[in-house]
């Protein structure tokens, strides 16, 4: 924006501008720039919700009663994927039953990631 405007392009009546994320310093520059609060929470949880009954769905057609997915620093894609816990230095798993909610197991020192970055309610450690 800046660079358009040193060219003497006139921001909102020649060129329109506007920000998705609505982040602070959207705001702190000489032009301002609208923007736009997505609602990260809920689109991450429909997310793992669809996910979640997608996988559903396999274990029915297969006849499988529940789908166990493990990770640790080796292999953090696995749960990064299914739950979106990345393990650094932990190990998990999360349990996908047929029925019922997901349930992330992990140990006692990943607890309070695990709290602000799993998709599964249901945590033990």
């Amino acid at each position: 924006m800046e660079a358009a405007d040193r060219a003497g392009v006139r921001i909102s009546e020649e060129l329109a501008v506007l920000g998705i994320d609505d982040l602070s310093v959207a705001g702190l520059g000489r032009i301002g720039l609208s923007s736009i609060r997505q609602p990260h929470e809920r689109i991450a949880e429909l997310a793992a919700s669809a996910l979640f009954d997608s996988i559903k769905e396999a274990l029915a057609a297969r006849n499988l009663d529940a789908l166990m997915v493990y990770g640790d620093e080796y292999r953090q894609e696995n749960l990064r994927y299914v739950c979106n816990f990345w393990p650094i230095f932990e190990r998990g798993a999360c349990f996908i039953p047929r029925r019922g909610e997901p349930i992330f197991v992990g140990a006692p020192e990943g607890e309070h990631n695990a709290r602000e970055m799993c998709a599964c309610h249901k945590l033990f450690s």
